[in-house]
């Protein structure tokens, strides 16, 4: 393998390894981790805005399960046209973030 295609490599195992939001079961680190998962799965991640602050229950506790209520939609300040209401069930489990379920509401 070419060392150019070894760092991407590494950097995608890295982030695997680590997660990609904080360690500790709070409801920013569960937020942070949908914003993540949304960004992962949409086609332009650098283009997506989210709401400022979602709205973060916890529902259950030893997993830490968190649900994320919010929207994202595109960065060009359009207000709420073409925004995306998401809900976004996250659970830490010993340490490690997992979203479990995402449904999402196109306005």
């Amino acid at each position: 393998m070419s060392p150019s295609r070894l760092i991407p490599a590494a950097l995608l195992a890295a982030l695997a390894l680590t997660g990609c939001g904080g360690a500790e079961p709070t409801a920013e680190n569960a937020a942070a981790e949908c914003e993540n998962y949304i960004e992962h799965v949409m086609e332009s991640p650098g283009d997506i805005d989210f709401d400022d602050s979602p709205e973060v229950t916890l529902t259950a506790e030893d997993p830490w399960e968190y649900e994320v209520v919010g929207s994202a939609g595109p960065e060009s300040g359009s207000g709420t046209a073409g925004r995306t209401e998401y809900t976004c069930i996250a659970v830490n489990n010993s340490g490690d973030w997992h979203v479990v379920d995402l449904r999402a509401d196109e306005r």
